[in-house]
């Protein structure tokens, strides 16, 4: 009886070990455009394959996005993926380039100079803007987010598909 419990404890260490381990040993390559060597092209199946960790799912088809809250990050399948420390815990992943919470002068010495600005009012009246720039990469575009109550630093960074042609359509210059 002592080993069948023993064994079976150890089965479910090591299990929730192996569940656990793609959730948070995280790694966004923002060269590649991966996460964890899954690109932004994956299939909603080798996403839920790649990240057995418990998530939330919302719409249907090509607009079906998988939210992982406790690890910080969302992937829409075969089209973007985004991670940020706005909300708690927040990404406890790293980056290929370290660039959450950096100001825009210390990412232009790590990133080069964006090719697109946008601003988008969160609170107008407050003065509160949503700062955004893009950067154009092979696989897609990387659009970084600024914080709109301190817009000093960057508090979301998103790897999409969509080039930035098309970006610059939906986030007008201002």
């Amino acid at each position: 009886m002592r080993i069948l419990l023993l064994t079976t404890l150890i089965y479910f260490f090591f299990s929730a070990a192996a569940l656990a381990a793609p959730c948070q040993n995280m790694l966004l390559d923002l060269d590649k455009g991966t996460l964890n060597g899954i690109p932004l092209t994956a299939s909603l199946a080798q996403v839920k394959k790649a990240f057995p960790c418990p998530h939330s799912q919302s719409g249907q088809g090509k607009k079906t996005a998988l939210y992982f809250a406790a690890a910080g990050f969302s992937f829409q399948p075969g089209q973007s993926i985004s991670v940020n420390n706005i909300e708690e815990p927040g990404f406890q992943g790293t980056l290929s380039k370290a660039i959450l919470g950096l100001e825009p002068h210390e990412i232009d010495e790590i990133l080069g100079p964006y090719q697109h600005f946008s601003r988008i009012a969160a609170d107008e009246s407050m003065g509160y803007y949503y700062r955004y720039a893009f950067y154009a990469r092979p696989w897609g575009t990387l659009i970084l987010k600024y914080d709109y109550y301190s817009p000093s630093h960057v508090e979301e960074v998103l790897l999409t598909t969509e080039k930035l042609a098309q970006l610059k359509k939906q986030y007008p210059q201002k």
